[in-house]
């Protein structure tokens, strides 16, 4: 959780940074379209690609940055946590 601070720095981090979204976006494409075959769909395709909702783009986009906010919160207070528990006693910073 040490990368929770910052944007990635290599092109190998952004790689998978953008193939973690990747990944979650065909996830979510395959999962739509499997439940539209099940439900009978006539073309699960189009259902898959037409299910997004103004609702859902809306939730995503705030409770996203405030997942990321909460955990990068919580890494730097676990990192702080772990830094003070290793200085010896007494000494200052």
């Amino acid at each position: 959780m040490a990368l929770a601070r910052s944007l990635p720095d290599s092109a190998t981090e952004w790689w998978d940074f953008l193939g973690a979204v990747a990944l979650y976006v065909f996830t979510r494409w395959v999962l739509t379209w499997h439940q539209a075959r099940r439900d009978g769909d006539r073309h699960p395709v189009r259902a898959a690609f037409g299910d997004e909702d103004r609702l859902r783009v809306t939730l995503l986009c705030t409770i996203g940055p405030v997942l990321v906010a909460g955990v990068a919160y919580v890494d730097f207070r676990y990192a702080r946590r772990s830094h003070n528990a290793r200085r010896p006693r007494g000494a200052r910073a």
